[in-house]
């Protein structure tokens, strides 16, 4: 039987999260190519359920993209 050292599973776990956080930012890239940014008032332009590491990492997208956006997170 192989077992995985402590730090190889700290490294996979990195890799999961830096693989969630760029999923919420192509998610993101993916709705700029379908609207403006706050192109109607009073509307959001993105809604992202979850503040885990892909709702942090599209948020972060939605800010440098200037989208009026909101969070919804259970807590």
């Amino acid at each position: 039987m192989i077992l995985a050292s402590p730090r190889a599973s700290a490294t996979n776990g990195a890799a999961l999260i830096k693989v969630a956080i760029n999923g919420g930012v192509k998610a993101v890239e993916s709705i700029a190519k379908e609207i403006k940014p706050r192109e109607l008032s009073g509307i959001k332009d993105v809604i992202i359920v979850g503040a885990g590491p892909a709702g942090l990492g599209a948020s972060l997208e939605c800010m440098t993209r200037d989208f009026d956006f909101v969070i919804f997170d259970k807590g």
